[in-house]
């Protein structure tokens, strides 16, 4: 096998299959699941390394924490940007647990066996079950060698819970809405130098895109 190949346990999946590593996809532009391997390879995501930098940082000296947004402000893709540096880098066991993927989410049980479990378990939408999440981070084990990195909206760290320990006091990194827009335009436009690139083309993108990075892949796309 691989040196980084492992199988991942119950209800999570490894980085290798999240991020589709040696498959034979061709790379993709705002792949609408999320960018995998080969798009950050063939530079199809836009780079945010100061946003990357302070997630790494968060990560490294927390063993849990929150990345949170609303929709559309990248926070999937940075996780996913987080998760590809340190595969690369070979310095971490990666894995992701999508909470929406789940009908059946068991709290206890998944709190068990990321106990068991060694490396950093990325949780997608985590604000789809606050509650649930609440439960599954009051049975951790303070000796367990995992880390957690929750993504979710805004929304997640408000949630209203009679719980003693509050989502709130989590150490978290907040990407704001539109933050990198005009980042985002200057790399995609360099990567698309045949055409006319004009300052009025690329502020009617801007305004087209209202504040939203799915708006504004369509309105790239479409120019293109």
């Amino acid at each position: 096998t691989e040196p980084h190949a492992h199988v991942a346990p119950e209800y999570l999946q490894s980085i290798e299959d999240v991020l589709k590593i040696g498959s034979s996809a061709n790379a993709e532009w705002f792949r609408r699941t999320g960018p995998i391997a080969v798009d950050f390879a063939d530079g199809c995501v836009v780079p945010r390394p100061s946003a990357l930098r302070k997630l790494e940082e968060l990560v490294r000296e927390h063993d849990i924490s929150v990345l949170t947004g609303e929709g559309a402000t990248g926070k999937s893709g940075l996780a996913r940007a987080l998760a590809h540096k340190l595969y690369a880098d070979a310095q971490s066991r990666i894995f992701q647990l999508d909470v929406d993927h789940f009908r059946d989410f068991d709290p206890i049980a998944i709190a068990g066996i990321i106990n068991r479990t060694d490396g950093l378990i990325i949780i997608e939408n985590a604000h789809l079950r606050p509650a649930d999440i609440q439960v599954l981070l009051a049975r951790l084990n303070a000796s367990r060698a995992s880390r957690l990195l929750l993504v979710a909206r805004s929304s997640f760290r408000v949630a209203q819970l009679s719980r003693r320990d509050s989502l709130q006091s989590l150490p978290s990194l907040c990407l704001k809405p539109f933050e990198d827009v005009s980042t985002i335009v200057e790399y995609y436009a360099s990567r698309h130098a045949y055409l006319p690139w004009i300052s009025a083309h690329t502020d009617a993108i801007k305004i087209a895109s209202r504040d939203s990075l799915w708006l504004l892949s369509y309105a790239l796309e479409g120019y293109t």
